[in-house]
């Protein structure tokens, strides 16, 4: 995993913090991280649903029963570290 550090520039006679960016995440990592918080949620079967990743970008596919169970998902999906954006294909089946 890539890994930066802080550097100071210096203009004049001022320094400037420039903070390091963060560490760029392969997509199974990422994966891994969303399928865990899936997993941890009490609103959701994760045995239903299904997590991939592309260029960062994940994608949500499965069964869920209530439209707020698919915006759950989204919403752990999208806080998840390392998550560019989500496609939401979960398909809601009342049971």
């Amino acid at each position: 995993m890539p890994t930066a550090t802080a550097t100071a520039t210096v203009v004049g006679q001022a320094a400037i913090e420039v903070a390091p960016p963060q560490p760029v995440l392969d997509d199974a990592t990422i994966t891994a991280r969303v399928s865990a918080k899936l997993a941890a949620s009490a609103e959701l079967n994760p045995f239903d649903l299904e997590v991939g990743t592309a260029e960062g970008v994940v994608s949500l596919s499965g069964r869920v029963e209530t439209e707020r169970q698919s915006a759950e998902a989204e919403r752990i999906a999208r806080e998840t570290s390392g998550v560019r954006a989500v496609r939401n294909l979960l398909e809601v089946v009342a049971s």
